[in-house]
């Protein structure tokens, strides 16, 4: 009984007339179709309608000259980039808006930094061969003077003609050239960077090679070299970004002489998240101790475990041996980095017994003491005048200030220049015992005006007389000897 109604079922599929329900099936079938269909026309309408207006809205503030519009993002289909903002835009090139906005790229006068964010291949995102050119026309008309390029492959012949002509631009200065997750491995992305670097012509001002592969082999054969060899044109050079890689003694080695040229202005250094160890930070303090016209004012060196101590650096700091070593000792350095919790007690504890170690560790009195002396002397470099930085450590390190070298070599004509030195000091140490009340430099700085004017009142008694009492005194003394 099972049977027999599947054998008719069967039958009257093999017929070649079709019957109604089958119909009915299909006619359902297609009709399901439409709706999902439709549904995908309405999604690509409505993506191409949303990219379209907001390129039309940020072509139309770089043609209104926007103050508020610095970066321009270059975006392409998928790229998964964050809304517009009051400060920058993104733009969809195509053939229908490209010549807009190379002509408003020209005439505008705010816009400043240009991005590519995650493209594999950066001339597929700005059209055809034609268009690409228009496009760098542009470019090098406008007064754009940063690119970041993330997480892009700039071997490419787009990515070498862009980056190529921005650092030939002649009409912009401080250039910024950011190749975030840009790895250098791939291609000849390495020959464009060391080309590009000896292009810059007094113009290069912030490098930013952040998570790029670079190694102690491309820092020492490709990077350093190109740098140190154009420093007479990277005299603008004040940042450096390194972190993320994995560079290590070799490469420290080849910036230790980088930093100590006289023509660098390196203010911003960071190897944070590298391969830095006690190595590296001895290389640094040696550097430090050649020379004191280093201008580093940032040595980011966050994120790297093999670092135990940063306890050298407070003779860098502070040369107590003399006043004039004190006074040459470095006054910039203030920032070691920030955010990484490890680095933080090394800064605070630099003597610890066992610095990473459980809360009862040992703890010396001398490591208490180093570690707020560190700590101090970053706090001081923070300072912008340098002169002042300089007279607070001479007057904390310095109890007794001995005059003899000055009298000896100039007499009276120093006193005037030692009266106002410590007329500055008083002004500069007042008010700053509210904060360090266990220094008291208000009062030595009084205390050491006072012992310096009597120093110079020993040596020379008769100067320090008036001429009526002198000449009584050697008139008395002429009569006794008669």
């Amino acid at each position: 009984k099972e049977v027999e109604p599947k054998s008719s079922n069967n039958s009257r599929r093999s017929s070649a007339k079709p019957t109604a329900p089958n119909n009915t099936r299909g006619s359902e079938q297609k009709e399901r179709c439409k709706p999902v269909k439709n549904e995908i026309m309405v999604e690509d309408i409505d993506s191409e309608l949303f990219f379209s207006e907001e390129s039309s809205m940020t072509l139309n503030r770089i043609e209104r000259n926007d103050p508020t519009l610095i970066e321009l993002w270059i975006a392409h289909d998928g790229n998964p980039l964050p809304s517009p903002g009051p400060t920058y835009g993104k733009f969809w090139p195509d053939r229908h808006n490209l010549s807009r906005f190379v002509k408003a790229i020209q005439e505008n006068s705010w816009l400043q930094y240009l991005e590519f964010a995650n493209v594999a291949e950066i001339g597929a995102s700005l059209g055809r061969p034609d268009e690409r050119r228009i496009f760098l026309d542009g470019l090098a008309k406008s007064l754009i003077k940063g690119l970041i390029m993330t997480n892009c492959d700039i071997s490419g012949e787009m990515a070498r003609k862009i980056i190529n002509e921005l650092a030939v631009k002649k009409n912009v200065s401080d250039t910024m050239i950011d190749l975030t997750g840009c790895p250098l491995t791939s291609g000849d992305a390495l020959d464009v960077l060391a080309s590009a670097i000896s292009k810059c012509d007094h113009r290069l001002g912030d490098l930013c090679l952040k998570d790029c592969d670079v190694s102690d082999h491309h820092l020492v054969q490709v990077i350093a070299p190109a740098l140190r060899a154009n420093m007479h044109m990277h005299r603008d050079l004040t940042v450096l970004h390194l972190p993320g890689n994995s560079i290590g003694v070799a490469g420290c080695e080849v910036l230790s002489p980088l930093l100590q040229d006289d023509r660098c202005n390196l203010r911003f250094l960071s190897l944070a998240g590298n391969e830095i160890d006690d190595a590296c930070i001895s290389i640094f303090i040696d550097a430090f101790k050649r020379t004191n016209k280093i201008p580093l004012r940032h040595l980011k060196i966050e994120n790297n475990d093999a670092i135990t101590g940063l306890a050298g650096f407070s003779e860098i700091f502070c040369d107590a041996s003399s006043v004039e070593a004190t006074y040459q000792s470095n006054h910039e350095l203030f920032e070691f980095g920030g955010g990484d919790e490890r680095l933080d007690r090394l800064v605070l504890t630099p003597l610890r017994e066992d610095p990473f170690g459980e809360e009862d560790s040992v703890v010396t009195v001398d490591s208490i003491e180093l570690a707020y002396t560190l700590a101090d002397f970053l706090n001081q470099n923070r300072d912008s005048n340098k002169k002042r930085v300089a007279i607070m450590k001479i007057l904390q390190y310095h109890p007794h200030l001995d005059m003899t070298e000055f009298i000896s070599a100039w007499e009276l004509k120093m006193l005037p220049i030692v009266i106002n030195w410590f007329g500055t000091a008083e002004q500069y140490t007042m008010g700053y015992e509210l904060y360090h009340p266990e220094y008291e430099l208000h009062k030595r700085a009084k205390r050491l005006h006072l012992s310096a004017i009597y120093q110079f009142a020993r040596a020379m008694p008769l100067n320090f007389v008036p001429n009526k009492v002198a000449k009584r005194t050697f008139d008395q003394i002429s009569d006794v000897a008669v």
